[in-house]
């Protein structure tokens, strides 16, 4: 017994030995607070868009004056000036209306027929003022169908009296037309509403409108 006794503390010693001691437990770190992210810039606050300004509007131009027209006088005695009849701005048309729809008797094509012939007819009669060698100054009125010019009136005059738009022709001597009148008007008034324009009043067919060519 007494040799078991002295080996049991050697046999501990060396289960000790060989056990080891324990390493120290390890120190903990401290918890270090992660950091917050950088805050983002606020925006800029956004500027008011400028003022719009209003551009004052440009006075407005005065329309240029018109330009004046020529005197009744002037228009009238252009050399070369010829004036043609209008059917559709005479009296003419509607005496014209009447008489076809009295001939055609509530036939249509009658009826067409006729009032297309008068305005042809219409359309082939002139009028025009023109001066002779000794100057004096006629008023003619002809027909003219293809290169064939009939003067069916031509009547000497002088301008008796003379306004912006109107002439007054004082007659002189007869007719020494074609077709002369029975009796020469001792005055044949011409009124000129614009340069493109002469209209005369004939006793027996009414208002006549001329347009030049």
């Amino acid at each position: 017994m007494k040799h078991v006794f002295a080996f049991l503390p050697l046999a501990v010693f060396a289960v000790a030995a060989c056990g080891g001691s324990s390493p120290p437990p390890e120190t903990a770190e401290p918890m270090v607070p992660a950091a917050a992210p950088p805050a983002e810039p606020m925006p800029a606050p956004a500027e008011p868009p400028p003022a719009a300004t209003t551009k004052p509007e440009p006075a407005a131009e005065a329309p240029p004056p018109a330009p004046a027209r020529k005197p009744a006088k002037e228009i009238v005695t252009s050399r070369g000036s010829v004036f043609m009849l209008s059917f559709s701005e005479s009296d003419i048309k509607q005496s014209k209306v009447d008489e076809c729809a009295k001939k055609a008797k509530n036939d249509e094509k009658k009826n067409e027929e006729c009032l297309t012939k008068a305005e042809e007819d219409a359309k082939t009669e002139g009028i025009r003022f023109e001066q002779d060698e000794k100057g004096n100054w006629f008023w003619v009125n002809f027909v003219k169908k293809g290169d064939k010019e009939t003067i069916n009136n031509k009547v000497e005059f002088k301008i008796a009296s003379e306004t912006e738009n109107k002439l007054t022709l004082a007659t002189v001597g007869k007719d020494t037309g074609k077709k002369p009148m029975k009796k020469v008007p001792a005055e044949i008034v011409i009124e000129v509403p614009d340069e493109q324009t002469v209209v005369i009043t004939d006793p027996v067919r009414g208002r006549l409108v001329y347009k030049i060519s």
